[in-house]
């Protein structure tokens, strides 16, 4: 995991000013958006004064083994088997899909938190889930994607009350943090959304065998993902269902031609989903009691 997440955060390790820039969040927006790294760095450096050669890297690669033990956490809910071998096989693909042409230090940070919170809340630990919402929410402006995964999934799992209430709580959390973030970089360059629809048809254009390869390859990843479908879990249906879409229309409109980061919110979803039918539990009722043992306890307490 250390080695394929250090050669990952390689080519920060040259770039100081990057890492200057990513650390301090002083970055353009929409990137500088991406708080909770910039808050960290600037708390670590106000405590020791760490080369700006060695926090990217510590950074990746905490991140990245973090994101693996999360993954092994979602994965375990659903699938039997080597699932030690299966999250670090994850990694090594998340490098090859998402480590080109840029690599920025909330990468790994989304991957994460994405595929903690799933895990948290297909097992209905929704008070850890909740402040995980909030870490993420700080990190990215993505996480919104998990509350109609949360509303969805727990509707008629709780009680109508709770329900309400951590809808409401996940709601008031994003817009109060992101109106934070926004106003106090309100006066940095750059723009909210960079509209770059018409650029990267230019580039597709311009490299026209690549994306042709491109689209083979893409649809080929949509047709492990969708290859029987019923037969898959159906929270991570649904959470494909609820991120991969809106993350599709993103990429066509703000995103840039051949650059996949975009979809790494629906990443940890789409990769169990690929996975052959053989390996799922076959009996998930102590999934299920535990996410009921779990909500009536909170909703008791």
């Amino acid at each position: 995991m250390l080695v394929l997440a250090f050669t990952y955060a390689v080519p920060f390790y040259d770039d100081m000013e990057g890492s200057r820039l990513l650390l301090y969040g002083n970055f353009e927006k929409p990137f500088a958006y991406r708080a909770l790294v910039p808050i960290f760095s600037n708390f670590v450096m106000g405590l020791y004064p760490v080369p700006f050669n060695v926090l990217p890297i510590f950074i990746f690669m905490v991140s990245a083994v973090a994101f693996v033990f999360a993954f092994e956490y979602l994965a375990s809910a659903f699938y039997i088997g080597d699932l030690e071998l299966l999250s670090i096989s994850a990694l090594a693909l998340f490098i090859l899909l998402f480590g080109w042409p840029a690599r920025w230090l909330y990468d790994f940070p989304t991957a994460f938190f994405f595929a903690l919170g799933l895990a948290l809340l297909v097992r209905g630990r929704l008070l850890i889930y909740l402040f995980i919402f909030t870490l993420s929410t700080i990190n990215r402006e993505t996480t919104f994607l998990l509350i109609p995964v949360f509303m969805l999934y727990t509707f008629k799992r709780i009680k109508l009350p709770l329900w309400l209430a951590y809808g409401f709580a996940q709601t008031v959390i994003l817009s109060g943090i992101q109106f934070v973030i926004r106003y106090q970089l309100r006066d940095l360059p750059g723009s909210p959304l960079w509209f770059a629809f018409y650029q990267n048809l230019i580039d597709y254009q311009a490299h026209a065998s690549l994306a042709i390869l491109n689209i083979f390859i893409f649809a080929a990843f949509l047709i492990l993902v969708t290859y029987g479908w019923k037969s898959k879990p159906e929270f991570l249906r649904l959470a494909f269902l609820c991120m991969f879409p809106f993350l599709f229309i993103v990429f066509i409109l703000f995103g840039r031609a051949f650059e996949y980061r975009v979809f790494i919110e629906a990443f940890p979803a789409a990769i169990l989903l690929i996975l052959p039918n053989i390996l799922q539990k076959r009996i998930q009722a102590k999934t299920v009691a535990a996410f009921n043992d779990t909500n009536t306890h909170e909703s008791q307490r």
